[in-house]
């Protein structure tokens, strides 16, 4: 990853849950400063993983 580069991972029970989540004001909150601290714009990327499998 570039310098500077955050990576959040996070895991949702499902689409509703990232929904709610992404309109909560605290995340709008956090949106807005980080394009206001970065010198591009925040970007999300969202991955469906079909299965995982554990190992160990």
């Amino acid at each position: 990853m570039a310098p500077g580069t955050f990576l959040f991972y996070e895991e949702w029970k499902d689409q509703a849950a990232v929904d709610f989540h992404f309109a909560q004001d605290y995340c709008l909150e956090f949106m807005a400063t980080a394009g206001e601290l970065s010198s591009t714009p925040p970007k999300v990327n969202i991955h469906h993983v079909e299965t995982t499998q554990v190992i160990g």
